[in-house]
């Protein structure tokens, strides 16, 4: 009994990390981040070409748009919490969310982007969220240095349940995206 369920642990860890590391959100159009559309929302206030100084746009709460699909500002019904858009991300202060309603089984993870002056969500990485209890869901973790420094985030939170491996290996699961989240991202220096 006991090998049974270490097995399944590791299925199911290995299912998360393969949901978690995942570079692109559901629904999104991979060609569409390297061929023209819509003109770019510019991520800083104020900001003019070649001005890196201006303020980043999350800060101030305002997020930009990006050009690729996928990327749209929502919340599921069943996120009753989240962190309040522009917050600091990667400084050490926590980031949570409150999730209602989720399997006993499940997983929370969020995939990270920045947002590049010409407007591009750049993948910044992914990672589980800790089970703080009462449905709420962490991390403190930080950013690694990068040009994320100071840039509008975006962050795609996921759950992951009922996950399982085949006679083969193949590792399945559910895997849903609850929202997109407006955050400021402040690299470890």
């Amino acid at each position: 009994m006991y090998q049974q369920r270490l097995g399944a642990l590791a299925v199911v860890g290995a299912a998360l990390l393969l949901a978690a590391c995942s570079s692109d959100p559901a629904g999104s159009d991979p060609a569409a981040a390297d061929s023209p559309g819509a003109p770019a929302t510019s991520p800083t206030a104020a900001a003019t070409a070649g001005d890196d100084t201006a303020e980043p746009a999350a800060a101030s709460g305002d997020c930009p748009s990006v050009p690729q699909a996928g990327f749209e500002l929502t919340s599921d019904d069943s996120v009753t919490a989240a962190p309040a858009s522009g917050q600091v991300f990667g400084d050490g202060t926590p980031i949570a969310w409150t999730i209602a309603d989720l399997p006993d089984d499940a997983t929370v993870d969020i995939d990270l982007y920045w947002v590049n002056s010409a407007g591009d969500a750049i993948s910044e990485g992914g990672m589980f969220l800790d089970d703080e209890g009462g449905g709420t869901w962490a991390t403190s973790l930080s950013v690694f240095n990068s040009d994320a420094d100071g840039a509008p985030g975006l962050a795609v939170l996921g759950v992951t349940s009922n996950a399982w491996a085949d006679g083969s290996g193949h590792i399945s699961g559910d895997h849903a995206i609850l929202g997109v989240y407006c955050l400021t991202l402040k690299a470890d220096e």
